[in-house]
């Protein structure tokens, strides 16, 4: 299972939460037209009924396994996440500290890269300067360009919502380690509590912010958090998941909370 859909997941509600302008109220949320009488109803979510036509067709497909499940997520799991996060939103804004040591951890992460990208680019160089064959020089050709431009971009400063959201992240991974423990996986993007998760998404339901009333589809919804012990990056040892969960370089802030703490 890609580890990167977990991190798709995540980014999926917090656009949903911090997005400027993105977030709908209540009443539009829940705003819909009569639905005709042919259309399947497959569940609810926060009081507004789900239909199947309103999963991209593509996921029924041969290779749609991983798209329904991000399709269940979308629209069962995002609105309630968004009511969740926005509710916590307070304890997730980054602080200027936090924000100064993202740009300079981003900063000398993308040095370390850089590097490693020039390393190949010049070995493609060399390949290129010896081959003759037409076809193998245009293949080359695209992954020197390909190279190039990772070079380009790394040059770049990140984007001040890119750190911001990255800071998001990882206090949105605390926050739910802390409220239900489980294992950690290091991915791409930062740390995912992907058992927390899991639990978060099955208490949501328990509170009947969503309903999925087709059983096949519930379960297609529950199997991306199924993750195998011994999968790549992901542990329960309480001393790794504090490494990835509280590193070194990020200053550590008194939490701040608008609301009693979940029970």
């Amino acid at each position: 299972m890609p580890a990167e859909r977990f991190v798709r997941q995540s980014l999926l509600f917090l656009v949903l939460v911090f997005s400027a302008g993105a977030t709908l109220s209540a009443e539009e949320e829940l705003t819909e037209l009569p639905p005709p009488k042919e259309r399947e109803r497959i569940g609810e979510v926060l009081g507004k009924l789900v239909y199947r036509d309103e999963i991209d067709e593509r996921s029924f497909g041969e290779d749609g396994k991983e798209l329904l499940e991000e399709e269940l997520a979308r629209l069962f799991c995002a609105p309630p996440m968004q009511k969740y996060l926005a509710k916590h939103k307070l304890e997730f804004e980054p602080t200027s500290a936090e924000m100064k040591a993202e740009a300079e951890h981003s900063r000398e992460g993308g040095k370390v890269l850089k590097r490693q990208y020039v390393d190949r680019l010049k070995t493609i160089e060399t390949k290129l300067a010896a081959e003759t064959i037409a076809e193998r020089r245009l293949k080359l050709i695209e992954n020197r360009d390909s190279e190039q431009e990772m070079i380009d971009l790394l040059e770049q400063a990140a984007p001040e919502e890119i750190l911001r959201y990255s800071i998001i992240q990882l206090k949105v991974q605390r926050h739910l380690h802390g409220r239900f423990g489980g294992r950690v996986q290091f991915q791409q993007f930062g740390p995912e509590s992907v058992d927390a998760h899991r639990k978060l998404v099955q208490e949501l339901e328990k509170n009947g912010d969503f309903k999925i009333t087709d059983k096949a589809l519930r379960a297609a919804l529950y199997k991306q958090w199924d993750v195998a012990d011994g999968s790549h990056d992901l542990t329960d040892d309480k001393d790794e998941i504090r490494k990835m969960l509280y590193p070194e370089w990020l200053p550590q802030e008194p939490v701040k909370t608008a609301v009693k703490p979940d029970k």
